[in-house]
C-alpha cells in the first residue's frame, strides 16, 4: 500500500511497476528500481529474518503489477522459481512485453521457471494476452513450465481471485516446493 492522506495510486502503481517511461502514463518507469529495491533489500531481508527457502520464490501481479511480472521473467528469470501474471498490459508502450521478450529469446534458448498467465475472457486485454502467450508457446523455451487459462465470464478485475488461485496451484505443484 502507499502512505500519505491521498495517495495517487494509478501514478504510484505506474511507478512501481512500468518498466519504462512514457508520456501519456504519469508516473511511469520506476520498474527497474522496484525489481532492484526486491533483489537487494525485501529478499535479503526476508530470508535473513525468516525460514524462507531462496529456491522457492514466487513472483505474482495483475495488470500493471502482471506487466512487472513479466518485466522480472525476461530481465532476472533465476530470480523467482514460479512467476503468476494476471492480465498484464502486454501492450504498454507499444507492445513493450513482447520486444523484450523477443531480445530475450534472441539470446536465450532456456527458460527453466514455471510461469502462470491468466487473463478474463471479458476484458479488453484478452486478445494481446492471448497473442503473447501464442509467442511464449512458439518459442518452445527448454524447461519452461508454461501454464495459461481464461478465466470464463470475468472482467478484468474479477478475474484475479480464481486466476491467483489456479496459478497458486500451478507453481507449486511440481514438488519443488516441499516442506
Amino acid at each position: 500500500t502507499y502512505a500519505g492522506d491521498k495517495p495517487d495510486y494509478e501514478t504510484l502503481r505506474a511507478k512501481d511497476f512500468t518498466p519504462v517511461y512514457t508520456g501519456n502514463v504519469p508516473g511511469s518507469g520506476d520498474a527497474p528500481k522496484f525489481l532492484a529495491f526486491l533483489k537487494d533489500k525485501v529478499i535479503p531481508f526476508v530470508e535473513t529474518n525468516y525460514q524462507a527457502r531462496p529456491t522457492e520464490r514466487v513472483l505474482m501481479g495483475h495488470s500493471y503489477g502482471g506487466l512487472f511480472t513479466l518485466y522480472a521473467l525476461f530481465t532476472e528469470p533465476s530470480l523467482f522459481s514460479g512467476y503468476v501474471s494476471g492480465s498484464p498490459v502486454t501492450v504498454y508502450d507499444t507492445d513493450f512485453s513482447f520486444k523484450q521478450e523477443e531480445a530475450f529469446f534472441e539470446q536465450h534458448k532456456e527458460l527453466p521457471t514455471r510461469l502462470y498467465i491468466f487473463v478474463g475472457e471479458k476484458e479488453s486485454l484478452l486478445y494481446p494476452v492471448t497473442r503473447f502467450v501464442n509467442v511464449l508457446k512458439s518459442r518452445d523455451y527448454k524447461g519452461l513450465e508454461l501454464e495459461t487459462r481464461v478465466i470464463e465470464g470475468e472482467r478484468h478485475s474479477s478475474s484475479k481471485t480464481e486466476g491467483f488461485n489456479r496459478g497458486m496451484r500451478f507453481v507449486f505443484s511440481n514438488g519443488i516446493f516441499s516442506q
